[in-house]
């Protein structure tokens, strides 16, 4: 293991080549090909090879000694001329090592032999030794940064918990080819309960749609509140769902309000949550309202979350002024932030970063059994997000507020539902999204 917790890169030349094709990977995409195009041009300008020790060996049929100029008395005086003058032998190599470096000189080669000096030419193959040293220096640490990233993400995926009841297979929607190519809706929940025996609730219930084109996500957050037809239980709020017959029950209910198949589910714990938002240093949203919830302080404007305060954070609904609508609000914001936060270049490229998210991610992140590390890997891969503005916020539409039964409800505006119900399944909600905004 080295200092990131990561193994060692396979020992054996093939095995790696196996894990880079595993992965989708070659040296090609890896700048591996062309590094060491330039690593063998250079070589090639030199007679020999370049040895362990940095240093060129050449063959002995070079000009004779006696034909190189004479040095100038300060190099005589260096401890480079010193040592070739009690060592003919080293003197006759570097007056050999120039030959076939005339590439290096712009005049032609017998007006370069009278010009330039000694101490220039053996300037200039120290500058091209240590350039050729650099250039490997470069290869193994892009094939050992390469290395890692590739055995830390493996692992992460591998530790990634699978669970094949997350998704229904007694309905209509599932009987349906599984998209490949085109749109794909995962549903994310995030579960009240923090007692592993009790089921609880779906605290946050939200739909991720990812176009065709792979460049724009939308978040269209479900209210927990809201009232609506749930298989085999007739109406009630959507949250009561997963408390009748968990994830599987909870993604017949979307599946139904949206006449479209949800392709995948994932869920999050909190404690999951707490401890991602902490792994990647903390998210930065901008508070709309000002409120105070279990200690926490949340003053207008960017402010920068974390731990157990960012989920103080998209936890309360007390207190603000639009209740259920603010904390939906505030989970589409935070988890927009942890999208563009993991996707930042200054993220991904700190291997100490990568490896606390990757290797803590399969510890509270659950998904269905048909999100196979493949699938997630193509999916990364064609991911072309690249801003802010390539994820949407929507909030799935409501009339007004009501009590049934004694319990406060959400009633949805069915003709705006009907409108968004038909942009996820014909992959057009950035019309719907231009229309009607995030409300």
């Amino acid at each position: 293991m080295d200092e990131f917790g990561a193994e060692k890169l396979p020992a054996d030349p093939e095995a790696y080549q196996e894990l880079l094709k595993r992965w989708g990977l070659d040296d090609d995409t890896l700048g591996i090909t062309k590094l060491r195009a330039d690593l063998e041009h250079s070589e090639a300008a030199v007679p020999g090879d370049i040895g362990a020790s940095g240093e060129a060996e050449v063959e002995q049929d070079a000009e004779p000694e006696s034909s190189v100029e004479p040095v100038d008395e300060a190099e005589n005086q260096s401890a480079d001329t010193d040592a070739d003058q009690s060592d003919p032998q080293v003197a006759s190599e570097d007056a050999d090592a120039d030959v076939g470096l005339d590439f290096l000189d712009d005049a032609d080669q017998s007006v370069a032999a009278a010009e330039v000096s000694r101490a220039d030419r053996k300037q200039r193959r120290r500058w091209l030794r240590r350039s050729l040293l650099a250039l490997g220096v470069v290869l193994a640490l892009l094939l050992g940064t390469a290395g890692f990233y590739l055995v830390v993400g493996l692992q992460a995926l591998q530790g990634i918990k699978r669970d094949p009841g997350l998704m229904p297979t007694d309905d209509g929607y599932q009987t349906v080819p599984a998209a490949i190519d085109g749109p794909l809706n995962f549903l994310l929940m995030g579960s009240d309960s923090r007692n592993p025996d009790e089921r609880g609730r779906s605290d946050t219930l939200m739909i991720a749609h990812l176009n065709a084109s792979r460049d724009t996500l939308y978040l269209i957050s479900l209210p927990r509140d809201m009232y609506v037809d749930i298989p085999g239980h007739g109406k009630n709020k959507i949250n009561a769902a997963y408390a009748f017959g968990g994830p599987r029950l909870t993604v017949k209910t979307v599946q139904n309000i949206i006449g479209a198949r949800i392709d995948h589910t994932a869920m999050i714990d909190f404690e999951g949550f707490v401890g991602l938002t902490t792994d990647v240093g903390g998210v930065t949203v901008f508070n709309e309202i000002e409120s105070t919830n279990l200690g926490f302080n949340f003053p207008r404007g960017d402010i920068t979350i974390s731990g157990e305060e960012a989920l103080a954070y998209v936890r309360q609904r007390y207190n603000l002024p639009h209740g259920d609508f603010d904390r939906a609000a505030r989970q589409r914001l935070v988890v927009k932030a942890l999208i563009l936060k993991l996707l930042k270049p200054a993220t991904v490229a700190n291997p100490a970063t990568f490896n606390a998210v990757a290797t803590k991610l399969g510890g509270y992140l659950t998904v269905d059994s048909k999100l196979t590390n493949e699938l997630i890997w193509n999916l990364a891969t064609d991911l072309n997000i690249k801003s802010a503005r390539d994820i949407r916020q929507i909030q799935a539409p409501i009339a007004r507020s009501a009590t049934i039964k004694g319990s406060s409800v959400l009633i949805v505006n069915e003709e705006r539902m009907a409108a968004l119900a038909k942009a996820i399944r014909d992959d057009n909600l950035e019309a719907y999204w231009t229309q009607y905004g995030a409300d």
